[in-house]
């Protein structure tokens, strides 16, 4: 989820934007202030204390769906190949079937 959908679900109704706010807060290891009179969160991280923008935090969510579409892709492809490999084999068990069947006719 990115920001602009937390926003989104601000104006639905904070305690919606503050969940999934509360859920990047523990995969991320940050601090939040949830300031609900502003509609504003604030973020500080935990190990060093210097402040971390929610930016950074929706860059690494980016960056994590970027890499599971990448993987849906690579295993797209793996599948499509694997379905190819299943036609060609498909197509050669006929003809080696239909030779087998004309053999057996003429050997009669």
């Amino acid at each position: 989820m990115n920001i602009s959908q937390i926003q989104k679900q601000w104006e639905l109704g904070p305690h919606s934007a503050i969940n999934e706010i509360f859920r990047l807060v523990e995969k991320y290891g940050v601090d939040a202030t949830i300031d609900q009179a502003k509609g504003t969160v604030s973020f500080r991280s935990k190990e060093s204390g210097s402040g971390t923008s929610i930016y950074h935090v929706a860059q690494r969510e980016k960056e994590i769906a970027l890499s599971v579409a990448d993987e849906m892709k690579n295993l797209t492809n793996i599948s499509a190949q694997m379905q190819s490999l299943f036609d060609q084999i498909q197509v050669s068990s006929r003809a080696l079937n239909q030779i087998d069947s004309e053999s057996g006719k003429d050997g009669m």
